[in-house]
């Protein structure tokens, strides 16, 4: 049977009705003055009244004052512009408090002028306290491993006192050398980690070696460049440091293959270990050690300025040198 016009009219109404009361979304219809036209059931049921109810009120009748009027003036900025916003919002309804993602949205007329508004709004209340939650975990997270940092450092500068210090230095220099290069964020954090631990693998070495008043001879030696490999196997086998282990593995690495312990050369050194090698060479020549003084800075400049392209990054050495000669970077103790 074919419907009439009047029919189909009343039809589509009660069905459109039924959607609205049925959405669990908080549905709203406000008019130019910001009076309430229509809600639908779920937000009539918070409000403890019949959606019938709300015809001519507005937000200053229902809410706080303070809240009322901050809803007022997203809404009269819908009306001057006619465009839509989307914001997150506190919600209080008598006797609650809720938190909702609101989307309000101009409603206009044939010839484009603004009549109204539409507005949806979604309860979020528990995603924001899980999202609170997460923070705070990832927050502590956060403490608890830098604090297994901090302690990786502290055993290595027991084990080695005269190069107290020297991890922290090197990871002052790097870093700097890392933003000014326009390093991303999470590789920043990558040569902040490596540089914090990089000699990680010293702790293996015996004291005598590391505290010797004089030049290492070819088999002392021979044991101090076991660190950056001893060292690699401590971070590899912890998987949240396992991404910063090959950047310890490389540090002594040099372009032309002179470096150990691999003898990797150029393009298969990381960026952050070159980074690392760099203000590694230049922190360690300008500290005093058992078996000489330090050298001046311009001196330990004047070695990496020589040695750019075959030791050392160009790039990273250009910048190291700006550093110190343009922008008066200095070592914190």
């Amino acid at each position: 049977m074919k419907l009439t016009k009047t029919k189909k009219i009343r039809l589509d109404k009660t069905f459109y009705k039924e959607l609205l009361n049925n959405l669990p979304e908080k549905i709203f219809y406000k008019d130019k003055n910001l009076r309430y036209i229509i809600i639908n059931r779920s937000f009539a049921d918070d409000l403890g009244i019949k959606p019938e109810e709300i015809e001519g009120k507005t937000d200053l009748d229902i809410f706080p004052h303070n809240i009322a009027e901050k809803y007022r003036k997203d809404d009269r900025g819908i009306i001057k512009t006619g465009k839509p916003i989307h914001i997150i919002d506190p919600y209080c309804p008598p006797d609650k408090k809720y938190v909702v993602q609101c989307i309000k949205i101009p409603v206009k007329d044939k010839k484009g002028n603004v009549i109204g508004m539409l507005g949806m709004a979604y309860d979020i209340t528990d995603k924001v306290r899980l999202i609170k939650k997460l923070q705070k975990n990832v927050k502590e997270f956060q403490e608890t491993f830098e604090d297994i940092i901090k302690t990786m450092m502290d055993i290595v500068e027991t084990k080695d006192p005269y190069t107290s210090g020297h991890q922290k230095k090197t990871v002052q220099l790097a870093c700097a050398i890392a933003k000014e290069m326009g390093c991303p964020r999470k590789q920043i954090e990558d040569i902040k980690i490596a540089s914090s631990i990089h000699d990680l693998g010293k702790i293996f070495i015996p004291m005598d070696i590391l505290n010797k008043p004089a030049k290492l001879d070819d088999v002392e030696f021979a044991f101090v460049k076991t660190h950056p490999v001893n060292g690699y196997k401590l971070l590899n086998d912890i998987k949240l440091l396992s991404p910063v282990a090959k950047i310890v593995y490389q540090h002594h690495e040099r372009l032309n293959g002179a470096g150990y312990p691999e003898g990797t050369r150029d393009g298969k050194i990381s960026l952050e270990a070159r980074i690392i090698a760099v203000a590694d060479v230049v922190e360690a020549m300008t500290s005093h050690r058992p078996y000489r003084t330090a050298y001046p800075l311009e001196e330990a400049l004047k070695e990496i300025e020589k040695n750019a392209g075959a030791l050392y990054d160009k790039d990273v050495v250009k910048i190291t040198i700006k550093l110190f000669r343009e922008k008066n970077f200095s070592f914190q103790t």
